[in-house]
């Protein structure tokens, strides 16, 4: 089949990747509404905390899946089909080992296990929220398995496609959740509903392998073992990233609530989400971009790979300023609304913590715009190494600062650890890419000024 030019293919990923994010948006916008209309608030929020075992293992497939979907781009880059299938096999099939074993560990542990009493749960039977809680880590070990196997769809210009059939899938489990939920179902009900629409949602995309990428073959033959052993410290790094993200983000909250009282974790958490919401755009904008510049690399073509991440660079940053812009003047409107509810702790809209907040998000975007090449490349290892590192002292030095300027200075510790993972992100790109960094920030930030040639796609 023909495979489209670069750039139709960069646009294509970028309109599937934010249908996906318009689906997550309208599911947060609506469902929490509709949860608690439905079941009430004591009935959904210990929904909430019988699903949060099962997210935490979707975090846990010790970051193969994201590891293996690279590999395969940079081999697509090649055109190495025989190595694709077997990286493609071997990852499907240490994919279905760990979650099968997930999958048989999960019934004896919660038949056995107190639940109800371990997580303080009295409006949810005993037996339903064991039952509960397999079928959710049921619906989890489906997904990580859906996701393993959508990663070949990074060849033959079938990354949009790939995008498009995840963004199907979750709309129809919003849309059977509501279903369920309008019918007046009992949560084990809507876990099983989950699973349901997962299995179906992974048996669609084995078979839309068969018919649009023919090529690909499963067979024992294909699996080999030491395909995973290149494999491994891609996936720690891929493993360690999120971690770090959390110390950071969970660390500081903690140090505000030991240092201000409830009162101020309401206000920091608050702005934090309206201002977090700008990454939202530079992960599309990373997700569009990723595979083009792990097949130009793998393809030797260094030229189309720096090219791709310079523009990425300078269309994330200037992009993320005018949204910040609008935001600047939606902030205040967005805090009342958000803050419904909670007058008892009467939080009040704070233009400085607001401000700063937006500066952490502006360097954070840059940062994780100018670490694609990195993740691009699955030389991630000493990079989310570093980024915990900052993490830790981070979170340290917004401690010490709050304590001597108060909790105006809660995200400036935050700031400083941006600051260093920009140098790193773009130093480590930079020697990967043969390029200087004046030349780099020129491009950038004078979009008006320097020019890239434009290197044959």
């Amino acid at each position: 089949m023909a495979v489209l030019p670069v750039g139709k293919r960069i646009y294509n990923n970028f309109l599937a990747n934010v249908a996906g994010q318009g689906i997550n948006v309208v599911q947060q916008i609506l469902m929490i509404p509709l949860f608690t209309s439905i079941w009430g608030v004591p009935i959904y929020g210990e929904w909430m905390v019988i699903s949060t075992v099962p997210n935490y293992l979707g975090m846990c497939d010790f970051g193969l899946g994201r590891a293996a979907a690279t590999k395969l781009a940079l081999l697509a880059g090649a055109d190495n089909r025989q190595e694709a299938n077997e990286i493609y096999n071997t990852t499907v099939a240490g994919m279905v080992a760990f979650c099968g074993l997930i999958a048989l560990m999960a019934l004896p542990i919660c038949a056995l296990a107190p639940l109800h009493s371990w997580f303080n749960l009295t409006q949810i039977t005993p037996r339903e929220i064991r039952l509960t809680m397999v079928l959710l880590i049921w619906s989890v070990v489906i997904q990580m398995a859906f996701f393993g196997v959508l990663a070949v769809f990074i060849w033959d210009g079938l990354q949009a496609f790939g995008s498009t059939l995840a963004t199907a899938q979750r709309g129809c489990e919003a849309a059977a959740c509501v279903a369920m939920l309008l019918l007046r179902q009992h949560p084990w009900v809507l876990a099983l509903t989950i699973v349901v629409v997962r299995l179906l949602s992974l048996v669609v995309v084995v078979v839309c392998i068969r018919i649009r990428l023919p090529w690909v073959k499963a067979g024992w033959s294909l699996i080999k073992w030491r395909n995973l052993t290149g494999l491994v410290s891609a996936s720690v790094g891929n493993m360690l990233f999120p971690f770090a993200m959390s110390i950071n983000l969970q660390g500081l909250i903690v140090v505000v609530n030991i240092m201000f009282g409830p009162a101020y974790v309401v206000l920091f958490t608050t702005t934090r989400v309206i201002t977090r919401a700008l990454l939202q755009w530079s992960e599309t904008i990373k997700r569009a971009v990723r595979s083009e510049i792990s097949m130009a690399y793998g393809n030797g073509n260094i030229a189309l790979a720096a090219k791709l991440y310079k523009k990425s660079c300078r269309v994330g940053f200037w992009s993320l300023l005018g949204w910040s812009l609008v935001l600047c003047v939606l902030a205040p409107t967005l805090f009342r609304i958000l803050v419904r509810g909670k007058a008892e702790l009467n939080p009040v809209f704070d233009e400085a913590l607001f401000y700063s907040l937006l500066a952490v998000v502006m360097f954070n975007s840059f940062w994780l715009l100018g670490a694609l090449v990195l993740e691009a490349t699955n030389r991630v290892i000493e990079f989310s190494l570093a980024y915990l590192g900052v993490s830790i002292f981070s979170v340290a030095l917004s401690y010490i600062l709050m304590r001597h300027f108060g909790f105006q200075a809660a995200a400036y510790g935050t700031l400083v650890g941006d600051a260093i993972m920009i140098y790193i992100a773009m130093n480590k790109s930079m020697r990967m890419l043969g390029e200087g960094s004046g030349a780099f920030l020129r491009f950038v930030f004078l979009p008006w000024g320097a020019r890239t040639p434009s290197p044959a796609a």
